[in-house]
């Protein structure tokens, strides 16, 4: 049980030692004075802007050669699907050409089918004799 008695102390002890972030009331605001600088006929306000300027200026051009790399990669992506869309156009027309082509074997089939029963109609009408096998009629 003396264990559970040091912890507790420990614990106490680094809860006194904590300090606040909060603001407290009492501190005074500080008042900033203001200074006049002579201008030397510049129309900058301070020798900072060209900094700030080209600071912006190298932030823009960073921006730009980001946005045209995601360009180039957008236009090679472009042409990858152009040259799909192309392949799959001359496929889907051979598949059309093959789809007619099997249609009219199909309609030549069938046709040949109507004859062929037609000439298997005439043959079992016709009776045979077996000596002039139906050359005399």
């Amino acid at each position: 049980m003396g264990g559970r008695k040091k912890r507790r102390q420990k614990n106490q002890s680094n809860q006194k030692k904590r300090t606040t972030t909060r603001a407290r009331k009492n501190i005074a605001p500080v008042v900033e004075e203001h200074v006049e600088e002579l201008s030397d006929g510049n129309s900058s306000d301070d020798l900072s802007a060209p900094s700030e300027r080209l600071d912006g200026i190298e932030k823009s051009q960073h921006v730009l050669k980001e946005k045209a790399k995601k360009m180039k990669a957008m236009e090679k992506r472009l042409s990858a699907i152009e040259n799909c869309q192309y392949f799959l156009r001359k496929r889907d027309k051979k598949q059309y050409v093959m789809a007619t082509q099997l249609d009219a074997i199909e309609k030549g089939q069938g046709v040949m089918k109507k004859k062929v029963r037609r000439m298997a109609r005439k043959l079992k009408e016709k009776v045979f004799d077996n000596q002039d096998m139906g050359f005399n009629s």
